[in-house]
Formats: C-alpha cells, sequence, structure tokens
C-alpha cells in the first residue's frame, strides 16, 4: 500500500543503504557506487551538493530521488537548474507509485528555491514516466562520428569479433596537464563572452570536477592557449565490444586565431588516435559544428539520447526558452551519465 511509504529529505546517515540500493538496482558499471564516487558527484559539485529524498517502508529503503545542481550561462547570467539523476525504486516496490511520489515531491521543493527547470537524458523507459509528469522532449541530440579505419572496422564486425577489455589509444594527456597550463584562465575568460544559447560556463573549478577527479572514467586533453586565443579538445576512451570509440565530450574554441588552432588540434587526434571512430555533437550551424564537419565528422542517421526539460517557472519575460532546442549550447560532456 501506498501509506506504508515514507518520503524523508535525504540525509548524510542514509548514504550506506542508498549505496546498497544503487548496488542492487544499477549494479556497479562504469561509476561503481562507492562512497567517494558519491562524494565526487553529490558533495564536491563545484555548483553545489544534491538535494534529494528517499522512501522508507518499514524501516528499509525502498527508493531513491536525486537532483544534481546545475549552472548554466546565457549572456553572462547565471541560470541554475538541476539535472534528474539516480532514481531508483527496490524491485520489490515497484508499480506503487515510489517514482512518482519522489520525483513530485523534489519539483516541489527545487520550485520552491526558485528553479526554473529541470533537465536530463532519460532512458526510454523512464522517459515515459517523466513525459506523464509534465518533461518535455527539446530534441534527439544529433551526433556526429568520424571514421578512422573503416575497412578494418566493418571486417572485424562481420567476424564479431569481441575487443572488450582491449584499450584504444590516443596521445594525449590527462587534463590534470591542461589545468597546469598557464594561458588556461586567459583563455577560459574569453571563452563564449555573450553566447546567447544556454551553455555550461566553463570555469576551472568545473573543468577540475568534472573532467581531471571523475572517479572510474579516463578522459584525455590536447590544447594550445596563445595570448587568450586558443582551443582545447577534451576526449574520452571508451571500448564497446567490437568498437574502439574515442569521444569528444569538449570542443572549446575562442574567437578569432582559436578556430586554425582547433582544426590543428582535431587533426592530430584523427592521425594518432587508434580506435575505429571519434564521436561528437555541438550546436548545428555553430562554429564547433562547422570545424567538426570541416575535418570529417559526418551525422550519424540515428541520434543520440533524449534531452528533455521540465519547466517550474514561466521565463517567457525574460527570453528564457529552455524547452526550445535552439535555446542550448550543449556538449556531449553536458549531456553523458555519470
Amino acid at each position: 500500500m501506498a501509506d506504508e511509504v515514507q518520503i524523508h529529505p535525504m540525509e548524510k546517515a542514509d548514504l550506506p543503504e542508498i549505496l546498497e540500493l544503487l548496488r542492487e538496482v544499477l549494479g556497479d558499471g562504469v561509476l561503481a557506487k562507492r562512497p567517494e564516487t558519491w562524494r565526487w558527484k553529490h558533495e564536491e559539485n563545484p555548483f553545489g551538493p544534491s538535494d534529494g529524498l528517499v522512501a522508507r517502508a518499514g524501516g528499509n529503503l525502498v527508493g531513491l530521488r536525486v537532483f544534481l545542481r546545475w549552472r548554466w550561462r546565457r549572456a553572462g547570467t547565471i541560470v541554475p537548474a538541476v539535472r534528474a539523476v539516480d532514481t531508483v525504486t527496490h524491485p520489490a516496490w515497484r508499480g506503487r507509485g515510489i517514482f512518482r511520489r519522489l520525483t513530485l515531491g523534489m519539483l516541489d521543493r527545487v520550485r520552491k528555491e526558485g528553479i526554473p527547470f529541470v533537465f536530463n537524458t532519460p532512458n526510454e523507459v523512464s522517459r515515459k514516466g517523466y513525459l506523464k509528469m509534465g518533461w518535455q522532449d527539446v530534441a534527439k541530440v544529433p551526433i556526429l562520428v568520424k571514421p578512422l579505419r573503416p575497412m578494418a572496422t566493418i571486417l572485424r564486425l562481420l567476424k564479431r569479433v569481441d575487443r572488450k577489455g582491449q584499450r584504444g589509444e590516443l596521445e594525449a594527456e590527462g587534463v590534470e596537464a591542461m589545468l597546469r597550463d598557464p594561458g588556461l584562465d586567459p583563455f577560459l575568460a574569453e571563452l563564449w563572452q555573450g553566447e546567447e544559447r544556454l551553455h555550461t560556463p566553463r570555469t576551472r573549478d568545473y573543468l577540475s570536477w568534472r573532467y581531471a577527479r571523475a572517479p572510474g572514467i579516463d578522459y584525455r586533453a590536447v590544447w594550445d592557449f596563445e595570448g587568450g586565443s586558443g582551443a582545447a579538445v577534451i576526449l574520452r576512451l571508451r571500448d564497446r565490444r567490437s568498437l574502439r570509440e574515442l569521444t569528444v565530450v569538449e570542443l572549446l574554441v575562442s574567437e578569432g586565431a582559436g578556430e586554425k588552432q582547433a582544426t590543428l588540434l582535431l587533426r592530430d587526434v584523427i592521425r594518432t588516435a587508434r580506435g575505429d571512430c571519434l564521436t561528437a555533437h555541438a550546436p548545428k550551424k555553430s562554429r564547433e559544428w562547422q570545424l567538426l564537419r570541416r575535418a570529417g565528422f559526418i551525422r550519424l542517421p540515428v541520434a543520440g539520447p533524449y534531452f528533455t526539460v521540465r519547466t517550474l517557472a514561466d521565463t517567457a519575460d525574460d527570453g528564457l526558452e529552455p524547452n526550445q532546442w535552439n535555446s542550448w549550447m550543449l556538449s556531449i560532456g553536458d549531456l553523458e551519465l555519470f
């Protein structure tokens, strides 16, 4: 019965039970459900600690709903938001409306804070539930791909050779090395100034948290900063059974000379990467999209994840339309599940 379930704000004392529930329902996955991973994701986030609700029945934890805090920037103005993440219900308690109760409860909490919208990239199963609670599909994100060794890849796929456990390779350093470059701060200070589409402000703290300190994920970077201009490419190495995929999670390009520097960096990545393909995303017709297309990236016929938004306030007077795709300037780093 629904009355058996009590909803409470998430507290630090709940963490051991939370991690056990996540492991039981989701498995370890890429980011193992360990205390250090939780601390990185929900406590060390430079945008602030996460907020959440838990469901208990008979004293036992049976459900969890967490909203990860985020900040977007638009024309120099910071726009607070939250991302819907880490929602689970114990298998024995599914079908009793716990997911809905927890999610609607969290919407009330963040609405009272003045948060204008919630965003996420749900899978096909959870997406249906979100749409019933007022979420809107903003887009099915287009993905660009650059084949690196097409004939060898096709032959291996035909033979169904499994490359699980083997690593792609890339001549690039860890993101920590980029953070030590004295040219980074002048570059970031000039990056996307005046950009009117919603984008994550790339600060030193954000890049360090998101890419240098992410447990269990190997991010690499190539960059070239000079006099405030420049470019940087952050990549993720990923093995998908028969494919070695390298993902461009960030393509950061300054005005002016940055385009030439980005072109050279992408050329070097393509030349040195030992894998089957590179994947990327950038807003269509943006400078970044054009750079990727000139580098040989083509659009996949099958799109990537759904990007969905639930508005919590009327933002029309501010010219903010988060439920419109042309309002966004996203990277794969913004869209990744982590």
